[in-house]
């Protein structure tokens, strides 16, 4: 006999690509019914409205974890998705605290600097996914950052920063 180990890489993204035709293939059927979505049931109307970072521009936020498998898989197909979209949208990354504040801190830390982009992202998802390095202290996030040449000492300073205190509270 076999055993299907669930962990297995090829069955994990087979599994993904059954899905997501899956649901893509419903997606003609549902849009066909030209049915207006209704508040309460399709979707919840956020009250009161927030201004969006870029006036003028549709936003969309991908809300996401360090520590979510599920965002670690994502991470890789968001770029090019991303680079996709029309010049009247804006999208950008906002990262909650599910059980890791620090997470939340380093991202926002990481953004503050100015590296928070697909590569880094990448990295800390590799770090925390591949390596399962937990990144749960400021040194081991200090030891993450500067393998790939971030300056450590100001990577701590961002991280301990008044801003970056405030973006994670509004996040």
């Amino acid at each position: 006999t076999s055993r299907i180990n669930c962990c297995d890489p090829n069955l994990r993204r087979l599994l993904k690509a059954c899905a997501t035709a899956g649901v893509a293939s419903l997606a003609p059927a549902v849009l066909a019914q030209g049915k207006a979505l209704v508040e309460g049931t399709e979707f919840k109307a956020i009250k009161p409205p927030q201004v969006p970072e870029v006036a003028g521009k549709i936003e969309v936020i991908e809300f996401f974890w360090y520590g979510c498998p599920h965002c670690a898989v994502l991470e890789p197909a968001l770029a090019p998705w991303a680079a996709r979209l029309p010049g009247d949208v804006a999208f950008r990354k906002v990262h909650v605290p599910f059980n890791e504040v620090k997470h939340q801190q380093l991202f926002f830390a990481l953004d503050a600097m100015g590296k928070a982009d697909d590569a880094m992202n990448g990295h800390v998802f590799n770090a925390i996914h591949g390596e399962r390095n937990r990144l749960d202290t400021l040194d081991k996030m200090v030891t993450l950052v500067t393998k790939f040449g971030i300056d450590g000492k100001a990577f701590a300073a961002a991280f301990e920063s008044f801003g970056v205190q405030t973006k994670m509270r509004k996040a």
